[in-house]
């Protein structure tokens, strides 16, 4: 359940601290999710921080399919984002 948060309807950034100016990206990808407010990001943030290869990612939480984006080293692995954000407790699906 998503508690009402401010910022409910915007695109939430987050980016490791050692990598807030990041190299040139190699890799996106896109996926469908049920994060779909404030609440919901924070509660993923701390799993998708332990993805490998994951420097910056963010959750457009006014479309439709609230659409997670990672970006990241060519080794990153969509597999891996589903397994964090489901371990977190939604669900993702690649877009």
């Amino acid at each position: 359940m998503c508690l009402p948060d401010k910022m409910q309807g915007q695109t939430y950034v987050s980016a490791r601290q050692n990598e807030l100016n990041p190299k040139p990206m190699e890799k996106i990808l896109k996926f469908k999710t049920n994060i779909n407010c404030g609440s919901c990001v924070r509660a993923v943030k701390g799993f998708l921080a332990e993805v490998p290869h994951v420097s910056k990612w963010e959750v457009d939480t006014e479309h439709p399919d609230k659409i997670l984006t990672v970006y990241g080293a060519e080794a990153l692995r969509a597999e891996d984002v589903v397994a964090a954000v489901e371990e977190a407790g939604y669900q993702a699906q690649s877009a």
